[in-house]
C-alpha cells in the first residue's frame, strides 16, 4: 500500500519487484517485471512472472524515496530472519521477490485486493479500489504543480495523451482555483471592517485617509 501510494505503481508492478531491482547505493528503484494471476494447462490458478512489459515507458527507473527505502530495508531483514527460521520448509520458488509472506510464498494479486478492502473496512474509510491509490498519487503530483509530462513518466503511461485524458479534469480544477484566487486578490469583495472603539475620524482627516487608501490600492494592483 505504501509503494502504491508513493509511486502510483500498478498492483502487478509492485508484486513484480525483486531485490535486484532496488539499488540502495544509487538510490533507485526499477520497474521491470510484473506478476499476474492466471490458470495453467490443468485449470489451476497460478502466478506468472512476466519480464516483457507493455511499452518502454512501463519499464522505468525512479528515485528511491527515503520512507520507502527505510521500509524496504526492514523487509529485507525480516525476510532473512524468516528464511533462517523456516529452514528447509521455507518456499524458495519466488526467492528474491520483495512481496513474499513469512513462508517465502509470493503474495497473490487477489490477496492484495482482499487485504486492502479489509484495511478500508476496519478503519471505516470510504470504499476504494487498490488501483485508486495510483490515481491518488497522480492527483497529488498534479495538485503540487508537477507537469503532466513528468507525471506520465512517473506512472509509466505509454503516451502523454493517456495521462492527459485521465487527469485533465484535475488540471482544469487547478486552473479554476487559480482564477478564483486572482479574482479575490485583485478585485474581490472586501471584508466588512471589524468593530473598533477608536473614535470616528474628523472630516478634515477623511480626505487624507481616502487619498492614502487610493495610493495603497494602486500599489497593490501594480504588484
Amino acid at each position: 500500500m505504501h509503494i502504491a501510494a508513493y509511486y502510483g505503481l500498478r498492483r502487478c508492478e509492485i508484486l513484480g519487484l525483486k531485490w535486484d531491482s532496488i539499488d540502495f547505493k544509487k538510490g533507485t528503484i526499477t520497474i521491470e517485471r510484473k506478476v499476474v494471476s492466471d490458470y495453467d494447462e490443468n485449470g489451476q490458478a497460478k502466478l506468472f512472472v512476466e519480464t516483457r512489459l507493455k511499452t518502454n515507458s512501463t519499464r522505468r527507473t525512479l528515485p528511491l524515496i527515503p520512507h520507502i527505502e527505510e521500509m524496504l530495508l526492514k523487509k529485507q531483514e525480516m525476510d532473512k530472519h524468516y528464511k533462517k527460521l523456516g529452514g528447509k520448509n521455507y518456499d524458495t520458488e519466488f526467492e528474491g521477490f520483495v512481496c513474499c509472506d513469512p513462508f517465502g510464498k509470493l503474495i497473490s494479486p487477489n490477496t492484495v485486493t482482499h487485504d486492502f478492502h479489509e484495511v478500508i473496512k476496519k478503519h471505516g474509510l470510504k470504499m476504494l479500489r487498490f488501483h485508486d491509490l495510483r490515481h491518488s498519487c497522480a492527483s497529488l503530483l498534479l495538485a503540487n504543480d508537477i507537469p503532466m509530462k513528468a507525471i506520465q513518466e512517473w506512472l509509466g503511461h505509454a503516451t502523454f495523451n493517456i495521462t492527459a485524458n485521465l487527469y485533465s479534469h484535475l488540471e482544469y480544477n487547478a486552473k479554476v482555483t487559480s482564477a478564483e484566487t486572482i479574482a479575490r486578490v485583485l478585485g474581490g469583495k472586501k471584508e466588512a471592517p471589524a468593530y473598533t472603539d477608536e473614535p470616528v475620524p474628523k472630516k478634515s482627516d477623511s480626505r487624507k485617509m481616502k487619498n492614502d487608501t487610493i495610493a495603497e490600492s494602486s500599489q497593490a494592483a501594480a504588484v
